[in-house]
């Protein structure tokens, strides 16, 4: 039959992890074409909303009547007292 010793057992391992590298590489890129897929998905789905034109005003909107009412602001005066006489504590008095 075949010998199983230390040479083969090497060009076995060597011969499982390059189809590992393969294998991988090749799950890699099909998972990024998947996420490339789904990246050009959301930029279609998120297109900006905003508009530069102004928008128009709706055609029920001018039939409300609108009430303003002017409400008078109170003036506040500030009050300008004197300053006190300052406080001297006891601490400050003994110096």
């Amino acid at each position: 039959m075949f010998a199983f010793d230390r040479d083969t057992a090497v060009l076995v391992a060597v011969a499982i992890c390059v189809f590992a590298t393969v294998y991988m590489y090749s799950q890699y890129k099909k998972t990024n074409e998947s996420i490339e897929e789904f990246r050009e998905a959301l930029a279609d789905k998120q297109k900006p909303m905003v508009s530069l034109e102004r928008p128009r005003p709706a055609p029920w909107a001018s039939k409300i009547p609108v009430e303003v009412k002017k409400v008078p602001i109170p003036v506040v005066e500030e009050k300008t007292e004197k300053p006190s006489s300052p406080v001297i504590t006891e601490e400050e008095s003994s110096e």
